[in-house]
């Protein structure tokens, strides 16, 4: 492969990166707001199952966004002197890291089914705006798949949603190659059990492969299906933990009923318009002019992916009726439920444009076609078009001068010399005045423990929290 070439492709790669980065630095930045953001952003736990805890095996995102946050403490804030600033460009940083890759691989993958670059170039960025246009509903408060609502929800759900699918992708792309070297052997392993011990929703996107890879033969024997045995493994051990965790204890009904309501009413309120586009695509297997017995042959991956389908939607579903029927309406969670059918999509399309078929005028009308359906609903932009990332949908920039706040008492207190600080928040209509609850004071205040593990203050200070609504009035906050 030529320089050219190679500069090219790391051009494409880079711009990627800088497009999500900005999207999550500046048109919807994730900024660290509630209680748990706090909570979680000095948290400590050991990269093990930890039995009855409160979620035993959630060990990747505990342990990412803790680390990563350490890291714009002491790299970024020593020079930009913006604590939540640094927050939200790390942040930034991480989303736009993840998803460089996911798109990465489903370029790599679709060419491995297309030699042509063209079009697995277009229908990757068609992904991507499928990702971003698929939840809208309207000109404001637009929720999008590869969103959340908390900070912390990001590296929660989306986060390890997007690394899985990533792994699936690569996966799928390597099942019959037997010259896998060792490093890579070693890193799917590592990548495996982070990506099951991370939260049972986006967990069940590599098991649903690995299942259907042992049922159905994705590889060949059993050495190659070794991975999968190891999938479903921790899977298993992942389920039995999280029965006897403390979150699961919490949980005494189960509302199937619901839940398959929920679920129905939000995959019918769908944008038409991207679910036309989708329907478009599938236009192009009918321009082929291969023979039934051909098609049939092309036809199985596409069919094999789509069967993965079926234990997502039912494992969800019997997740959130468990849970809260609420859940199965988070876009965080239908990131997940979607991956499959649209990766089913994709392939039954890609495969059948081999490279002698893809000079076609046709061809290019149609994924230009599919391309204005989905821009179409984005020409009504505007600043509120979609939902900040907070559970109060308020501006991120409220948000980030409120934390701001939260920190300068904190360590003004600290350098006179005070064991305790009576620390002023907004008051919120709530019980417990979520997002900022009442119980995050006390000696082992967890706005106070996070500076302490970030090294903005160099001892624990009690904090008493007092709900003040001249903070409201500060901050613009109704």
């Amino acid at each position: 492969m030529s320089k050219r070439v190679l500069s090219k492709k790391a051009i494409t790669v880079l711009s990627a990166f800088l497009l999500f980065y900005i999207f999550y630095s500046v048109i919807n930045p994730i900024v660290p707001f509630d209680t748990d953001d706090w909570y979680y952003m000095g948290y400590f736990r050991y990269p093990v199952p930890l039995w009855g805890d409160w979620n035993p095996t959630r060990i990747l995102p505990e342990i990412l966004m803790p680390n990563v946050s350490i890291l714009a403490a002491y790299t970024l804030y020593p020079i930009t002197g913006d604590y939540i600033g640094s927050m939200v460009i790390m942040y930034a940083m991480v989303m736009a890291l993840f998803l460089t890759v996911l798109c990465v691989q489903l370029y790599e993958y679709l060419i491995s089914l297309n030699s042509d670059k063209r079009i697995s170039f277009i229908l990757t960025v068609l992904w991507v705006l499928i990702h971003f246009t698929l939840l809208i509903k309207s000109d404001k408060g637009n929720v999008w798949l590869f969103g959340s609502i908390t900070a912390a929800c990001y590296f929660y759900y989306t986060i390890p949603a997007i690394m899985n699918e990533a792994i699936v992708l690569y996966l799928i792309r390597k099942r019959n190659d037997e010259k896998t070297s060792v490093i890579s052997r070693v890193v799917l392993v590592i990548l495996g059990y982070f990506g099951v011990f991370s939260n049972l929703f986006p967990a069940i996107i590599l098991v649903a492969y690995a299942g259907v890879d042992v049922l159905y033969g994705f590889s060949k024997g059993l050495k190659q299906k070794a991975y999968s045995f190891y999938l479903i493994l921790l899977f298993l051990i992942s389920i039995i933990f999280e029965i006897f965790g403390g979150r699961a204890a919490g949980f005494n009904t189960i509302d199937l009923a619901g839940t398959i309501t929920e679920l129905t009413k939000n995959v019918f309120s769908y944008n038409k318009l991207i679910l036309s586009s989708a329907l478009v695509l599938l236009i192009l297997p009918l321009l082929s002019n291969k023979n039934k017995a051909v098609r049939e042959s092309e036809n199985a991956e596409s069919i094999w992916i789509m069967l993965a389908a079926i234990p997502v939607t039912l494992f969800l579903i019997l997740v959130c009726a468990k849970t809260g029927a609420w859940y199965i309406g988070r876009a965080d969670v239908h990131l997940v439920l979607v991956f499959y059918p649209l990766l089913s999509v994709f392939c039954l399309v890609t495969i059948r444009l081999k490279k002698d078929f893809a000079d076609s005028k046709k061809v290019f009308a149609v994924l230009a076609l599919a391309m204005l359906l989905n821009l179409i609903p984005l020409t009504s932009y505007n600043e509120n078009f979609y939902k900040p990332s907070n559970t109060i949908a308020i501006n991120p920039e409220i948000c980030k001068r409120v934390g701001e706040d939260i920190v300068s008492q904190i360590v003004e207190a600290e350098n006179q010399g005070l064991k305790q600080v009576d620390l002023h928040v907004p008051k919120f209509e709530t019980e417990d005045n979520w997002p900022i609850v009442k119980y995050a004071g006390g000696p082992q205040s967890r706005f106070s423990y996070t500076l302490w593990r970030h090294g903005l203050i160099e001892d624990g200070i009690s904090i008493n929290l007092i709900l003040d609504e001249e903070k409201n009035k500060e901050f613009g906050i109704g």
